[in-house]
């Protein structure tokens, strides 16, 4: 019985995924809040999409562990009121300086290269 269980933990080992945590980000998408409209996507295929708060926005991500780059962005051109404008140009600044990343199933940070947390984002897909 004993070697069973010790057979299926290394078993289970080799399907686990690389992280320590166990969070990648394909396949989910973030937000801040279920009133605001900004949001972002990150698809399996290393690309993102997303909603900025006016326009909406595509771009690629590469994620290495804990290390995450988003960017270049691409985005629509509609004019919006100027506070709308200035907090969607805050959000993808954010997302264009993200270095690295921590997630749990429903919070994702976003950190600096110089380890100072950029923003913190809520899942919006979780079942």
């Amino acid at each position: 019985m004993r070697t069973l269980l010790i057979l299926f933990l290394v078993a289970l080992v080799g399907v686990l995924p690389a992280r320590a945590d166990g969070m990648a980000l394909a396949g989910s998408e973030w937000g801040f809040s279920d009133v605001d409209k900004r949001f972002i996507t990150f698809s399996a295929d290393g690309k993102v999409a997303g909603h900025a708060g006016c326009n909406r926005f595509f771009g690629t991500y590469a994620e290495d562990g804990e290390g995450l780059s988003i960017g270049p962005l691409g985005m629509t051109r509609m004019m919006c009121p100027p506070a709308d404008m200035e907090r969607e140009r805050a959000f993808t600044v954010i997302l264009q300086n993200t270095s690295r990343f921590e997630a749990t199933h429903l919070k994702l940070t976003l950190y600096a290269a110089s380890d100072k947390v950029l923003t913190t984002l809520k899942r919006r897909d979780f079942d």
